[in-house]
């Protein structure tokens, strides 16, 4: 018997994301300054108030979180530290400046904008 022929097709299978794709994000030590907790959640540097953790060097160690339920990174903490403000020939004055950040694990900070959030598929 002959077969009749047929022309050739390709079945495409589309990948759909469901509950047990991990979520996550990552970033990188990227600040280096002394590292004060934002002791009373309020967002804002409070000097006195917001506990002094550690001074920080940028490291550029990568961390990543996943999971489902893995919270959305938030500043947490902030990086002060001076630097000199030149305002003439051998004048100036020194300034502090302060950067929310992200604390990873007591460890490494990252700023806010260094971390990428983008790759959590599944997060509400």
């Amino acid at each position: 018997m002959k077969m009749k022929w047929e022309e050739p097709r390709i079945d495409v299978q589309q990948f759909t994301p469901n509950e047990y794709v991990a979520a996550c994000y990552y970033g990188n030590c990227n600040i280096s300054g002394d590292v004060y907790m934002d002791s009373n959640n309020n967002g804002q540097y409070d000097e006195n108030i917001d506990q002094y953790k550690y001074t920080n060097t940028a490291c550029q160690h990568d961390f990543s979180v996943t999971g489902q339920d893995s919270p959305e990174p938030k500043a947490n903490a902030f990086v002060a530290g001076k630097h000199w403000i030149w305002t003439g020939l051998l004048q100036g004055h020194w300034e502090e400046s302060v950067t929310p950040v992200y604390n990873f694990d007591d460890v490494h900070v990252a700023t806010m904008d260094s971390i990428h959030t983008h790759e959590r598929p599944n997060h509400s």
